[in-house]
């Protein structure tokens, strides 16, 4: 007779638990962004080929254009990188805790006392 009654509470605090914990992100419809987001990358691909060509051909000092390329190769990865953060991005809001999550970066926990202090 135990198990019997011991078991229904379980399951009733697991699905209260369940219910407390809530998730956000900020791509709601994500193949919308994600579309959006290869049509960008292929425009910036093509003026970042365009800009690289120009910078091969017309920098006469060695030095000097393998710095600039680097430069350029280094800006247009932190560009594609932080276009691509909203898809990694994840908050959750559970019963003790507000947890944030943006990109890879960015990840806080803050408890909902805190919250509820300010």
């Amino acid at each position: 007779m135990k198990i019997g009654r011991v078991l229904p509470l379980i399951w009733r605090e697991s699905l209260s638990m369940q219910e407390t914990t809530r998730n956000f992100t900020y791509t709601a419809q994500r193949n919308t962004y994600l579309s959006g987001i290869i049509a960008l990358g292929f425009m910036v691909l093509v003026d970042g080929s365009v800009v690289f060509i120009l910078i091969a051909a017309l920098v006469q000092l060695i030095l000097l254009k393998i710095v600039l390329l680097m430069a350029l190769t280094a800006l247009y990865l932190y560009l594609f990188i932080n276009l691509l953060a909203p898809l990694w991005t994840k908050h959750r809001l559970t019963a003790t805790e507000l947890i944030l999550h943006y990109g890879r970066q960015l990840h806080i926990t803050i408890p909902r006392t805190a919250i509820r202090a300010i």
